[in-house]
């Protein structure tokens, strides 16, 4: 799922009394962490212990813009310690799925992580790669076709609410979309009708692309 992490020891330190130096909560969970690791992973964490406000020295940091399973798991990231939707409950659908890779998306972009955006971009984009559309007219298609349908359009809401400082997560999506024909993204899974509250020009441009290119 990710790489081997550049300091393997980290581990030994999560969660750590006798060597943390600043408690991290998060809705009713807090974790023993240490501002040096915290900092070298995270640009976020790295200005705002820098900085002259109380945040630098306070004994306790606050998270609060994110769901405690998205934190966790950032800083079970963070830490060198492998993760996936185990952070989920058992057997999560597809969409708890989605959701989870998002919203680790938007962490790593509010606390700038890099590595952290590389795991949950190949993780989005793997999960997109499994649907292996075709079109074919029987009822599990339509199942996994409505599922994908649903998905990309979380990203193309998520391009139009977010400025992801790391764009590769969407270029990534796009060009899985390029693998399927013009006319099979429009007649098969309406992206034109996705795009068209957001992207009126775009939706109208497919439009009449799909019906000269198939």
């Amino acid at each position: 799922m990710s790489a081997p992490h550049p300091y393997p020891f980290y581990k030994q330190l999560y969660n750590d009394k006798g060597r943390s130096d600043v408690i991290l909560r998060f809705g009713d969970q807090r974790v023993l962490a240490h501002r040096l690791i915290l900092a070298g992973a995270s640009e976020l964490f790295h200005t705002a212990f820098k900085s002259k406000f109380p945040v630098a020295t306070n004994a306790e940091y606050n998270i609060e813009e994110f769901a405690p399973a998205t934190v966790h798991a950032m800083i079970k990231h963070i830490y060198g310690f492998k993760y996936d939707e185990d952070h989920l409950a058992s057997k999560p659908n597809e969409d708890q799925k989605l959701d989870f890779w998002i919203d680790m998306l938007l962490i790593a972009n509010e606390y700038r992580i890099p590595s952290l955006t590389a795991v949950a971009t190949s993780s989005v984009l793997e999960f997109l790669r499994d649907f292996k559309l075709d079109f074919a007219p029987c009822d599990w298609v339509r199942t996994r076709k409505d599922n994908f349908r649903k998905a990309i359009k979380r990203f193309v809401e998520l391009e139009n609410n977010v400025t992801l400082s790391d764009s590769s997560c969407q270029d990534g999506v796009v060009a899985i979309l390029c693998e399927y024909s013009m006319s099979g993204l429009v007649n098969e899974l309406q992206l034109d009708k996705i795009l068209e509250p957001i992207e009126p020009f775009s939706a109208r441009l497919i439009r009449q692309l799909s019906k000269t290119r198939k």
